[in-house]
């Protein structure tokens, strides 16, 4: 499978000397090798560990089941992403039974996934390894491949192109519109030429876009209309796209504009339900502000927190709470060690999800922002507007679509400008209430699964 110790070697390079990691990545990406069209199942070439060999054993008892089902191959929980926590969210209450296709570590993690469902829930779980051989076994009526842009994607991405297409409609569910490192890693994983990918899908496009100066530049090829969606539709044979906004609906559609025959269907992350059984203990008297995710450049991080010293220096008692993934790395490489970070600041490295909504429901204000937008979804907003928090954002991309239940600002606000508004928003906390309650109400699970039902092409197994 996947070359661990070749992409860690990369990781390193690209850290210490990224110029050398430029040039490693150049050479594997010309690689030039012909894809493996066997049908044979690559997992069957090796050792197969108990999670496959107990999934093989599940979908062979399936292999007779005479009803509609849908096959759901997404990253699962407790994979580092919210697009795992998303999928189980989005599919696990449908009537209709569904299959989901996950990377698990370990037997014990799939099987206690199983034992967390309703006795009346049809959902059943398997290993994504075997998912090649499932979909000949086992008559869906509805494919759905979930995707982002990262390596807890790579599985889902390789079976969609190793898996040879059924009858059933398959169909690329994006949470990611830029998709250029998922596209590198599976090319290493399935020994394909990056750069001939792209060329080939891209032929109708000018070729000096993509030569050999110009095709590492993802900057430049985002600003000619691509985002390597393409490949994947295409090697994937798929049928159709379904994104989770407006925004990423205009930028699929700009990638993909030499496929006329391709459905993009626009849906939306659905609202979660949110249980809190302990909040903590915190000080009353400090004014709590959060912001949930990987904290980067991209996503203004260092704007939200000058903005937060400006009104600390004013003399308001805030403490600034940043919790997300590789948080600790953030500031150990922004500041010069632990005591240089601002007292106000309390940092909570990669949390679970219980902890994550638990750290939600201590703030009073949350900001999620961005500096550009690539159509990708964001999981945080609806799970902090579930739990009644009025939210800052930025008025880019999919955030467009949260109308009135946010606050909206523009993407080029200076700190001083933001520290305004954030106090504007602590002066009206629970002035958006209803508006909250306009979006719940329209964007739960249920509007969801009736969206993914309706997909299923007339005439499918009853």
């Amino acid at each position: 499978m996947f070359r661990p110790l070749e992409m860690f070697f990369f990781r390193i390079l690209r850290f210490f000397f990224p110029k050398a990691a430029t040039v490693i990545r150049a050479i594997y990406a010309h690689q030039t090798t012909v894809p493996n069209k066997s049908d044979s199942d690559p997992t069957l070439n090796s050792a197969l560990n108990v999670t496959d060999l107990v999934s093989y054993h599940d979908v062979f008892n399936l292999s007779n089941i005479n009803k509609k089902c849908i096959a759901v191959i997404s990253p699962m929980p407790p994979a580092q992403t919210g697009i795992a926590d998303y999928t189980l969210l989005s599919f696990v209450q449908n009537d209709i039974e569904t299959h989901f296709y996950g990377d698990y570590l370990d037997i014990d993690i799939m099987l206690q996934q199983r034992k967390k469902m309703l006795e009346n829930n049809q959902s059943k779980f398997f290993s994504v390894n075997i998912y090649n051989n499932a979909s000949k076994f086992v008559d869906y009526a509805l494919e759905v491949f979930v995707l982002g842009n990262s390596e807890h994607n790579l599985k889902m991405a390789t079976a969609l192109l190793t898996t040879k297409k059924t009858d059933a409609r398959r169909v690329l569910y994006l949470h990611d519109l830029c998709l250029f490192n998922l596209l590198f890693i599976t090319c290493i994983e399935l020994n394909l030429s990056y750069v001939q990918i792209l060329r080939d899908a891209y032929a109708d496009r000018d070729p000096d876009v993509l030569n050999d100066k110009n095709i590492f530049d993802i900057h430049n090829l985002m600003e000619h209309g691509i985002y390597a969606l393409k490949p994947f539709v295409d090697l994937g044979l798929i049928d159709e796209v379904w994104v989770n906004s407006s925004a990423a609906r205009k930028l699929a559609e700009t990638d993909l504009r030499a496929k006329k025959s391709i459905v993009i269907k626009e849906t939306f992350l659905p609202i979660p339900t949110i249980t809190l059984e302990k909040t903590g203990e915190f000080k009353d008297d400090y004014i709590r502000i959060g912001s949930f995710g990987l904290p980067n450049d991209g996503k203004d991080t260092p704007k939200i927190i000058k903005a937060v010293q400006k009104l600390v220096d004013k003399g308001l008692k805030i403490k600034l709470v940043i919790a997300g993934y590789l948080a600790n790395e953030y500031f150990s490489n922004n500041y010069s060690s632990e005591s240089s970070i601002p007292d106000f600041i309390e940092v909570h490295d990669s949390p679970n999800e219980d902890e994550l909504f638990r750290l939600m429901g201590t703030i009073d204000l949350a900001i999620q922002l961005r500096k550009k937008s690539l159509g990708e979804s964001s999981g945080v907003v609806p799970q902090l507007l579930t739990l009644k928090k009025n939210v800052i954002v930025t008025k880019i991309g999919s955030f467009t679509d949260y109308g009135e239940a946010v606050r909206m600002v523009d993407n080029s606000i200076s700190a001083d400008e933001l520290s305004k508004v954030i106090n504007d928003e602590l002066l009206h906390t629970g002035g958006r209430a209803s508006d909250i309650d306009n979006y719940l109400n329209s964007h739960g699970v249920n509007n969801f699964i009736e969206f993914v039902n309706s997909r299923i092409p007339n005439g499918s197994k009853k």
